[in-house]
């Protein structure tokens, strides 16, 4: 099946066919639809097949009823979620859904990579989030098998694949480090920072900021073994000197402000060109944002989420999955 849009009356007609799905769409959407083999998460920003859209109308569908041997839903809260990897098959994947702005966000985000088997089989997903023209709108999450919405808990697919079959998830980070940004390095783990030492001397980040007129549209970046991982900043408290950021920072890691860049559209469609069909893709919101995707064309359609999810919490960050052959 296409991934993309598709009205409310035809995922009603997915779900009777017993497909295995995740879907993404309006609470008011999901909400409407039959018990089935399925999981949601309540966004309403896309990147289907024609343009980047709004839409409170039409759900994304990702469907994985012709790769999957078997499937187990299970829901997760602050306790249990460090058990997500040692629930998945043996040989096969996770999709997990998480709410935005929770407890159980910040415990996954925090400690994910100690969480036992966590790097067995790909766990991939996306951060659910809500209309932001809305007031008092709530992320949640949705079980398809009892019809039940969650806003403090998550929820997983596993997805047992046949034998011959691996599950491969990847990252494509379009930012860079600064060449001439200063080496960042953090004494504590958190979203919320303060004092840090910039170039080896102890400033206060949000002064640091301010006074240096950073753009924080642009994210700290670190390297994690050979990989560029994203921090973006969510705002600066400057009554508190705090920056609060999207992702948790770790302490004694180095940081670099990233390069600034002017065209996101050239850039995510040069560095996807050769990717070729996908299983499943997602990307941010936040470069939805700022690099005015609405209304403009990448070339791997899917959610556009409060965060990415692939092993752990990333942002900015485009991530897609593919089922290869062993």
């Amino acid at each position: 099946m296409e991934r993309k849009l598709y009205t409310i009356e035809e995922v009603k007609k997915f779900v009777a066919e017993g497909r295995i799905m995740v879907l993404t769409g309006e609470h008011s959407l999901l909400e409407q639809l039959p018990k089935g083999k399925w999981i949601g998460g309540t966004i309403p920003y896309f990147m289907d097949h024609d343009t980047g859209k709004k839409s409170n109308d039409l759900i994304f569908v990702d469907d994985f009823t012709d790769l999957a041997n078997d499937i187990k839903i299970s829901i997760y809260n602050t306790d249990t979620i460090k058990n997500i990897a040692k629930n998945t098959y043996t040989n096969g994947f996770t999709m997990l859904l998480i709410p935005a702005f929770t407890d159980i966000l910040s415990e996954f985000s925090l400690n994910s990579f100690s969480y036992e088997n966590i790097f067995t089989n790909p766990v991939v997903g996306y951060v659910t989030g809500f209309d932001l023209e809305k007031e008092n709108q709530t992320a949640k999450v949705f079980s398809g098998e009892d019809k039940q919405s969650y806003e403090q808990q998550a929820i997983a697919l596993h997805i047992k694949l046949p034998e011959n079959k691996l599950a491969q998830v990847e990252i494509v980070n379009i930012f860079s480090q600064d060449t001439n940004s200063p080496s960042i390095v953090f004494p504590k783990n958190g979203f919320e920072q303060d004092i840090c030492t910039i170039d080896g001397k102890e400033q206060n980040l949000a002064d640091y900021i301010i006074n240096n007129n950073i753009d924080i549209k642009f994210p700290l970046i670190e390297e994690q073994n050979g990989a560029l991982i994203n921090k973006s900043f969510m705002k600066i408290d400057e009554q508190n000197k705090k920056v609060i950021f999207y992702a948790p920072i770790f302490k004694n890691r180095e940081y670099k402000f990233a390069q600034k860049i002017e065209n996101y559209i050239e850039k995510f469609n040069l560095a996807i060109k050769d990717i070729g069909k996908v299983d499943y893709a997602c990307n941010c919101i936040l470069n939805y944002l700022y690099g005015g995707l609405e209304g403009q064309k990448i070339n791997l359609p899917g959610a556009t989420t409060f965060g990415e999810i692939a092993y752990q919490l990333l942002n900015q960050t485009q991530i897609y999955l593919k089922i290869l052959d062993k």
